[in-house]
This record gives structure tokens, sequence and C-alpha cells, in this order.
């Protein structure tokens, strides 16, 4: 998987869960992307994106 804002790589979700919101969170305003290359959703913080994140992946 690839974060959409830096194009770091990562085979692991928590990982790249883990990088998107050490590097990219800090104070941001604006919503943040799911991780899935396919998924066009948008969240506001960071425990939703991880409860969509884990809806998403048993469908």
């Amino acid at each position: 998987m690839q974060c959409k804002l830096c194009g770091f790589e990562s085979l692991s979700l928590d990982i790249l869960l883990k990088h998107y919101l050490f590097c990219h969170y800090q104070g941001r305003t604006s919503p943040l992307p799911c991780l899935y290359p396919q998924c066009v959703c948008t969240v506001r913080t960071p425990g939703v994106l991880k409860s969509h994140l884990s809806r998403a992946q048993r469908q």
C-alpha cells in the first residue's frame, strides 16, 4: 500500500497508518484520505479513519 500524500510504501496497513498519522496529521485541518488505493472516502479524525479502515477491510 502507498501513502496518497507522499508515496511512502508499506506492506502493513498498521505501519502505513502510523506513518500517515506521524508525518501528515499534525495540526491538519483538511480531511484525511482513506489509505486504500481505490477508496475515495475522506474523514476528519484519525479515530474515524481507523474505524473506516477496519470496516473497509472486512468488505
